[in-house]
């Protein structure tokens, strides 16, 4: 898993290269290539690298240039992450595959080397990625709809006892979440999302650009993810990946954490699964 999580933008190039070459044996894109150009072409939002930036004035300084570099990095690992899920979607697991790492620090460093300034090495410490991976039985659901069933703020809500409240805000969607006592504090965060439904498949990438809670909330300094749905013979692939830096856990809470998180993901993923076939009867 470290040499996966150290894939960087040196990769990419190399990643699409791969992919196209591919493509133009077979003569016709794939649902891979289609979601990495996508993803590709998605804009870093300068907000984002405010909000690292905010680890600076909060915590420990990260030096210039840092908070911009770790983002464009982050979005190479996850492009890469999403490449990897989608290559072969009949290898996707009937039941549901949920991975919660966290990472070494040099994890989205070119040449997976650990930062040099102890700020940022202890920066990069606090990191969380989330993956999930699973086959979905269905007939006739498209992804579009199996994407809005899952992304809806009231399924998420029903979902996650810690959701407080979801609504949309200046275009951006925020989420206030309940902490957990003596593990983490509460979050208030707004997102911006993006969704492309092409034929076939249907994603989401979301981002938060923008923490407005004040001194009692944990400020969350990073997050991103992609959630992908795929249409394939019986049913649809759903591939998740997510990076995020807010508090930074002990061994003690991450193993607490991991095994919430992987209990709340596969959760959703069961839910998601019985009404998909709700729906279909």
């Amino acid at each position: 898993m470290k040499n996966v999580l150290r894939i960087t933008a040196i990769f990419l190039v190399v990643l699409c290269a791969s992919i196209a070459a591919r493509n133009a044996v077979s003569g016709e894109k794939t649902v891979e290539s289609d979601v990495v150009a996508w993803s590709r072409a998605l804009a870093i939002d300068p907000r984002v690298v405010e909000q690292i930036d905010r680890y600076s004035a909060e915590e420990d300084d990260l030096g210039d240039g840092y908070s911009a570099q770790i983002a464009e990095r982050l979005r190479t690992l996850l492009i890469f992450d999403v490449s990897r899920g989608l290559r072969d979607l009949s290898a996707a697991p009937a039941e549901p595959l949920v991975e919660v790492v966290f990472p070494d620090p040099g994890f989205a460093d070119p040449d997976g080397r650990e930062p040099d300034a102890k700020n940022q090495r202890k920066f990069e410490e606090g990191f969380i990625r989330i993956e999930a991976h699973v086959f979905l039985k269905t007939d006739g659901v498209t992804p579009e709809r199996a994407l809005e069933m899952y992304t809806a703020p009231s399924f998420r809500m029903e979902m996650s006892s810690r959701i407080k409240n979801i609504w949309t805000e200046d275009s951006l969607s925020c989420v206030e979440v309940n902490g957990i006592k003596a593990l983490l504090s509460p979050t208030y965060g707004c997102n911006r999302t993006t969704v492309a439904v092409r034929p076939g498949w249907a994603s989401q990438h979301s981002q938060v650009v923008s923490n407005p809670g004040g001194d009692d909330y944990q400020t969350t300094y990073f997050k991103e993810s992609l959630k992908t749905f795929v249409a394939v013979p019986g049913g649809l692939v759903l591939y998740y990946i997510n990076y995020t830096r807010a508090v930074k856990l002990g061994s003690i809470k991450r193993k607490l954490g991991r095994g919430k998180i992987e209990d709340s993901e596969l959760e959703k993923i069961q839910e998601l699964q019985k009404r998909l076939l709700d729906e279909t009867n």
